[in-house]
């Protein structure tokens, strides 16, 4: 039962998916694949010794921003009631990349990287934020 002590918890920590439409629950599902599947990419990317030079935009600090703008975006549109919460965990693994990274051969960490993928990251919500404004204006009045 819905009021039940056993179920309360779970309510509680469960993401709120029921109240979604079917559209809306179909799209949110397929940004949450997208942001998985960069996350893969980005994370094969950080620990190959050697990343292919099609990947690279090249300067670093740019590979990191641009990452994490489409991760940062993404995560806006897979987990729009959790923004801020996604956002400091997107931080985290920019840290965390670093950290591995400093463990491969022919890679190191640079804490400049972790202000290069912050500064994606707030550019990646300012993007989601301003698409979102827009299609919000170009839905037709109720």
């Amino acid at each position: 039962q819905k009021g039940s002590a056993i179920a309360e918890p779970f309510l509680l920590s469960a993401p709120i998916l029921p109240d979604m439409s079917a559209p809306r629950l179909h799209t949110a599902l397929l940004w949450r694949l997208l942001l998985w599947t960069l996350v893969a990419g980005v994370t094969w990317l950080a620990v190959s010794p050697r990343p292919p030079a099609s990947a690279d935009l090249g300067w670093d600090k740019l590979n990191h921003a641009s990452a994490f703008i489409a991760l940062a975006f993404c995560a806006c549109q897979a987990h729009a009631g959790a923004r801020w919460r996604s956002m400091a965990a997107l931080l985290a693994y920019g840290v965390l990349i670093e950290l591995l990274q400093s463990q491969v051969p022919n890679r190191s960490a640079d804490p400049v990287d972790v202000l290069a993928d912050a500064l994606g990251i707030a550019l990646g919500v300012g993007l989601a934020t301003l698409a979102g404004s827009l299609l919000a204006r170009l839905q037709p009045k109720r």
